[in-house]
């Protein structure tokens, strides 16, 4: 594998694998199935562990270092290949955590077979069956760890495993039985070989196919505590793990309309016949005036991910409201939301109907955008945003 020691590295390394990426995209969503070759792409690029701390070998990469790096890099991969990009950044969100949350000796045996052995994590909250409260708190208790000696015992079951045919661990939200107050959640890890996890290839879905975000199943798994991150609870003492998966979806989005974009010039510039009189369709007036509105929407929503990524770091500093930084999160979020769905039409209006053959799957950018722009309620966020403007209520980071 090879090693990445700065930024400069970092840039070098993303630029040549995003070509890679690129070139497989169309194959990786026709496969629909973990993306074996992308992440061992990835792996031997030295990149699957540059948002660990740095004390641990990584970048330092988030919370405690550079924040819009961290973004960047799922905008960057999202123009190249959605699903790998989404994989890659569960992993990032997963290094980030541990980071966060494990102790020195914990997040060292995670380091060593990140940097040694080149683990992958899948990450983990969602149930089957949860539900959400008008305000948009999680509300699950499918997923339950009862005391026992030297660690816990869990059953229960997790949807949206994203990368999990291909990790190495797996990271999960559970309750402690007997509690129904979402505020005491646990945070636990096991390796993906664990007795007793099951992991269940049922993702099959529209688009982000090769995600591989089925399900994980317990039966009377067994936790040693030193497999358990922080205390029960002590996820939410972080004001920016919440809001890391908010912006983190918004980068990817954004990263997805950059892909339509680059088709879209693409195609134009190479294969879409002009009218009688031009000798290039990229000189017709329709068509600049509808790609301008594309690379406008793009750049906009990029400027939204970034100036939010900004806030945030000055929230892990102590120097930015929370609350203006998460206002900011949900107009990123919200507004790469509409603008990667709208990016994936507009390119067919633009390209015309001989774009729309199964040869150039260029149909994949709006049905990636819009299967992961589904993974939060638009309205509800929204909502969050109209009520602080109007200095009716703060936001949280738990609007779903």
């Amino acid at each position: 594998m090879a090693r990445i020691e700065n930024m400069k590295d970092l840039d070098k390394a993303l630029t040549e694998v995003t070509v890679v990426l690129k070139e497989r995209a169309i194959e990786v969503d026709s496969r629909g199935t973990y993306p074996h070759e992308n992440i061992k792409t990835l792996r031997e690029a030295g990149l699957l562990g540059i948002c660990l701390p740095k004390k641990f070998g990584g970048l330092g990469i988030g919370p405690g270092g550079d924040f819009r790096t961290f973004f960047e890099i799922n905008d960057r991969l999202g123009s190249a290949c959605s699903s790998t990009a989404q994989v890659f950044f569960v992993q990032n969100a997963s290094l980030v955590t541990l980071g966060l949350m494990a102790g020195d000796a914990q997040m060292k045996i995670f380091a060593d077979a990140v940097k040694e052995k080149g683990a992958t994590f899948c990450y983990v909250g969602a149930e089957p069956t949860e539900r959400f409260t008008k305000d948009g708190k999680r509300i699950f208790s499918e997923t339950v760890a009862e005391k026992t000696e030297g660690g816990w015992i869990v059953n229960g079951r997790k949807a949206f495993a994203t990368g999990s045919m291909g990790a190495s661990f797996a990271i999960f939200y559970c309750m402690p039985k007997g509690s129904e107050d979402s505020q005491q959640m646990m945070v636990m890890v096991l390796p993906i070989d664990a007795p007793g996890l099951k992991v269940v290839d049922s993702w099959n879905n529209m688009g982000q196919r090769a995600t591989s975000s089925g399900m994980l199943e317990l039966h009377n798994c067994f936790v040693p505590d030193d497999m358990v991150m922080g205390k029960e609870g002590s996820f939410y003492d972080s004001k920016v793990l919440g809001a890391i998966y908010q912006l983190g979806f918004a980068a990817l989005l954004t990263g997805f309309a950059q892909g339509a974009l680059n088709f879209t010039v693409d195609y134009v510039k190479n294969t879409l016949q002009p009218t009688v009189g031009y000798d290039n369709a990229a000189k017709e007036l329709n068509v600049q005036i509808h790609v301008a509105e594309m690379a406008t929407s793009v750049e906009a929503s990029r400027a939204l991910v970034y100036r939010a990524a900004t806030m945030l770091q000055g929230v892990d500093a102590g120097t930015v409201s929370p609350f203006d930084t998460m206002n900011a999160i949900y107009q990123a979020k919200t507004f790469a939301t509409e603008m990667s769905v709208a990016a994936g039409t507009k390119l067919f209006q633009i390209c015309g109907a001989k774009s729309t053959s199964r040869r150039y799957g260029a149909d994949r950018f709006w049905r990636d955008a819009r299967t992961l722009s589904l993974h939060d309620n638009l309205d509800r966020q929204r909502g969050t945003i109209g009520r602080f403007v109007l200095g009716i209520e703060n936001p949280s980071i738990s609007t779903r």
